[in-house]
């Protein structure tokens, strides 16, 4: 074979920084869409929508429920994002507990803490928790 130095170039590092940053916003939508399946689809699970900024800026209104995700969206990414490699170290040392079993124990937690704290979220019981800690970890594990 013929060997083509075309090749051998590295990407420059400006390249690195624009795919963690897309990353980033890919793991924040896919917990706000998590989120938003959560509220949709498991019973006793809500999220009540507050703006949480005026963006009077903008010329086009953003609505609250869009403001209400993004936030959870970000709070999350950012947790899990923080959390992971801990998680990843308690995990290694116990062969039995996959990512995704972490993962979702970690949102369970998460969830019942800010449905403790913020007046917003409102959980009606242990299996609309489970469910959507599940449905968070499962997506947080496949990002």
């Amino acid at each position: 074979k013929r060997h083509n130095p075309r090749f051998d170039r590295t990407l420059p590092p400006c390249y690195d920084r624009v795919a963690m940053g897309a990353n980033i916003v890919i793991k924040i939508l896919a917990n706000a869409g998590a989120l938003w399946a959560a509220v949709r689809y498991i019973p006793g699970f809500h999220i009540a929508p507050v703006e949480l900024f005026p963006f009077d800026f903008l010329p086009v209104a953003i609505p609250a429920v869009l403001q209400t995700y993004a936030a959870g969206g970000i709070a999350l990414a950012i947790v899990n994002a923080v959390l992971s490699p801990i998680l990843n170290a308690i995990g290694a040392a116990l062969p039995f507990v996959t990512g995704a079993m972490l993962m979702a124990a970690l949102d369970i937690v998460l969830l019942y803490a800010g449905a403790l704290y913020l007046p917003q979220i409102a959980i009606d019981g242990l299996e609309p928790l489970l469910l959507s800690g599940l449905l968070l970890g499962i997506v947080n594990s496949l990002l």
